[in-house]
């Protein structure tokens, strides 16, 4: 075996190991599945030229075709590489396209005489080929299509350049040492062999281990095709395979020429070589426990993502404590993925909320640097993927590998912060796969975390804050309640009072005025004017007094509810005739006249005894409001559920502003009405017993007037005697405590 021939099967192992670690390793996707088929047409090129250099010369036509067949597939192998790279889905149309023509080309090359006519052998020289006629049409396919591979590694190169400097770099890596090798390859391959040169023809395949060597830097350093792959295993794998490959040679040379007497040709060797090889890389339970030894070594056991989530999210789901919860998702995600150190910031309006952290020393750390976090735009934020500056700088310090923000509605609500792996490799895209599918899973659980302390503490304080409340409100009620048995107290001695000064008020009073009318009525001792005078103001000035402690004594009995309503039906029509008859001499004696309109209005349910009351302080109040020669009238309306009475005068009228006064107790109106009453011997209580009344009955009442001048109206409204007022008379009915009062008459 010549030193050529010990470099290609160098550089065959160079590419075995690779595709060794692409298989095991990468992900299933369509790049990573080609990456993969050009590193097993390398292995046959590198095959085909090895056996092409050693085969007797009648056989080396055969490993020419097959040398060149392999090599037809190496451009548009790459070309496709490039079109899918890194997960791109190009045109079905254009890789039918460049299948097709791969096709045609693979065929020509085993097809006699067309692309290999021939080979021959030079003492001392490399093996020359002679070429068919479709050659320059292999030319073209193999440097065209590796032309096309370039423009699109640049074409993407600039789509990635200000998307993510992680690809950048893998292309740019893809870009350096693929086209130098190719380049290079083709050369010494395919362009010196046209004008005769073949003793360079064996230098392509060498070339690729330089390929290889930049290929397995990018995915070390730079997660090219997400391979977990270190030094250390390379170098592991490279020496397993080495060391068998020269044991099971070197064994068989040993015992074919020294124990059996067999000479042993290079070419054997090299074919002991291959299948050796084949049988290292079938040692699929050797390659485990390889495994197994460097993880023990660099701490490199492998994890299932899936099994990341469920625990995980098993915590989420089962804990709502927010330093729990936190804890519990920081150490399983430690500890399953072999990660140094990590923590979660806790953030709250842009401010650090909390920290927990396990390999950080402290919370300093974050303090110092947190705005630089905060104010990326990206999410993800990957120290090998940050250009040079002050972030990185810090990265680097702290031993701070991923960092991830957490955000809910557009709301950073915390940062996840990840250190180096154990092992000492990056993180590889499965990683940052699963720290991106569990950042917002992760960051819903923390807010509703916060939300349930929050809730939590608010509990607290409201718990505290009702306390205190209910015992103020406790000791208000009790300090209420002894002031309201204090007023109740005096209500009863003001109710006893006003009753007991208004019975010994009432009966001299009552004897006053009937002595005065008799000196003026019944007298046999003729009187004076001046006399007579004196005792006519004296019988006025009782009688106002008289109707005054009647009022009294009826608002009294009202306020202290010692008035009791028994309702039932009863025509206001005939009530209003009644009245009106009562009050007619009244009337007369200011020549006023007195109208009642007769109208269809069905009988009402009320008490008829205060109604009566009502009609007369109303009617009573349009006498004497009304001046000489006036009107008064009478009239009805009904709704269908009240029957609404009206008493219409054309007397003094009232102010707008004084309307709402007219039904409250102790109001004295300047303009108008009270003031008239007072004058003409009322007592200015009159309406709002009638108001009273009124509400104990289910009614209202209310006035009107345009102003002073223009007489007034006073309407009350009663509930119509319905079949279910009737029913539900109890509802209407007001029961006293005790011995009911009556209701002092009116005076009118």
């Amino acid at each position: 075996m010549d030193l050529i021939g010990l470099l290609l099967i160098l550089s065959l192992l160079f590419n075995a190991g690779l595709v060794l670690f692409v298989h095991s390793r990468s992900s299933r996707n369509t790049a990573n599945l080609i990456f993969e088929a050009v590193i097993y047409i390398l292995i046959l090129w590198h095959m085909g030229m090895i056996f092409f250099r050693v085969v007797p010369l009648e056989s080396s036509i055969n490993l020419a075709k097959i040398l060149y067949f392999a090599a037809s597939f190496t451009a548009p192998s790459f070309l496709l590489f490039s079109l899918y790279f890194p997960q791109e889905k190009p045109s079905k149309y254009l890789v039918a396209v460049v299948a097709l023509l791969t096709g045609i080309v693979a065929f020509l090359t085993l097809s006699p005489s067309v692309i290999i006519k021939d080979v021959l052998f030079v003492p001392g020289e490399e093996r020359k080929i002679i070429f068919g006629p479709a050659y320059p049409l292999y030319i073209v396919h193999v440097a065209g299509l590796f032309t096309a591979f370039y423009g699109v590694l640049i074409y993407k190169l600039q789509k990635y350049q200000q998307k993510s400097a992680l690809i950048k770099l893998q292309i740019q890596y893809l870009l350096l040492s693929t086209s130098l090798v190719s380049f290079l390859a083709m050369v010494t391959n395919l362009f010196l062999p046209t004008i005769g040169i073949f003793r360079f023809n064996w230098l392509g395949q060498v070339l690729t281990t330089f390929w290889v060597a930049g290929i397995s830097y990018a995915i070390v350093r730079h997660r090219l095709m997400d391979i977990r792959l270190v030094v250390a295993r390379t170098v592991a794998y490279t020496i397993i395979i080495t060391l068998i490959g020269v044991f099971y040679v070197a064994s068989a040379f040993i015992i074919s020429s020294i124990f059996l007497g067999f000479d042993v040709a290079g070419n054997q060797l090299i074919l002991y070589a291959f299948l050796t090889i084949i049988v290292a890389l079938s040692f699929e339970k050797l390659k485990r426990q390889v495994e197994k030894f460097t993880d023990s070594i660099f701490f490199k056991g492998q994890y299932n993502p899936n099994a990341v989530l469920s625990k995980i999210g098993h915590v989420m789901s089962t804990t709502i404590d927010l330093p729990t919860v936190t804890t519990q998702i920081l150490q399983t995600l430690v500890f399953e993925m072999r990660i140094s150190k990590g923590a979660f910031i806790l953030l709250e309006g842009g401010k650090i909320y909390d920290v927990i952290s396990t390999g950080f020393t402290g919370r300093s750390v974050f303090d110092m640097q947190i705005s630089n976090f905060l104010n990326l735009p990206d999410d993800l934020i990957v120290f090998d993927e940050l250009e040079e500056g002050t972030l990185k700088e810090w990265m680097r310090t702290w031993g701070i590998s991923v960092a991830r923000v957490l955000k809910v509605n557009e709301e950073k609500v915390g940062l996840l912060i990840l250190g180096d792996k154990a092992s000492g490799e990056t993180y590889s895209l499965e990683d940052l796969r699963l720290i991106s599918i569990l950042a917002p899973e992760v960051a819903v659980a923390i807010q509703n975390s916060k939300s349930y302390d929050k809730i939590k503490k608010f509990n607290v304080t409201l718990s505290q804050e009702v306390d205190k409340a209910t015992a103020d409100l406790i000791k208000t009620s009790r300090q209420l309640e002894s002031a309201n048995l204090k007023l109740m107290e005096l209500d009863r001695l003001k109710d006893d009072f006003v009753s007991v000064a208004s019975h010994e008020l009432r009966t001299p009073m009552t004897a006053i005025r009937s002595y005065a009318w008799m000196a003026l009525n019944r007298s046999d001792v003729p009187l004076s004017a001046k006399l007579k005078k004196y005792l006519n103001r004296t019988l006025i000035s009782t009688e106002r007094l008289i109707n005054l402690v009647n009022d009294m004594l009826n608002i009294s009995r009202i306020e202290s509810g010692k008035v009791e309503v028994v309702p039932g039906p009863f025509s206001i029509q005939r009530l209003s005739g009644d009245v009106l008859n009562e009050v007619l001499e009244k009337a007369q004696e200011k020549n006023l006249h007195l109208h009642l309109l007769n109208s269809q209005v069905p009988a009402v349910f009320a008490d008829e005894d205060k109604v009566h009351q009502i009609l007369l302080n109303l009617i009573g109040n349009a006498i004497k409001f009304t001046p000489v020669g006036g009107e008064i009238t009478v009239s009805f309306f009904c709704d269908g559920s009240t029957v609404e009475t009206s008493i219409k005068d054309n007397g003094l009228g009232i102010v707008k502003d004084d309307m709402p006064k007219l039904f409250k107790k102790f109001n004295r109106l300047d303009n108008s009405f009270v003031g008239a009453a007072t004058a003409a011997g009322g007592t200015g209580l009159g309406l709002y017993i009638c108001k009273e009344l009124v509400n104990l009955m289910s009614g209202q009442i209310w006035v009107k007037s345009e102003g002073l001048g223009k007489g007034s109206v006073f309407t009350f409204s009663l509930p119509v005697a319905t079949k279910e007022n009737l029913a539900h008379g109890g509802d209407f009915t007001r029961q006293v405590d005790g011995t009911p009062k009556m209701l002092e008459p009116v005076a009118v």
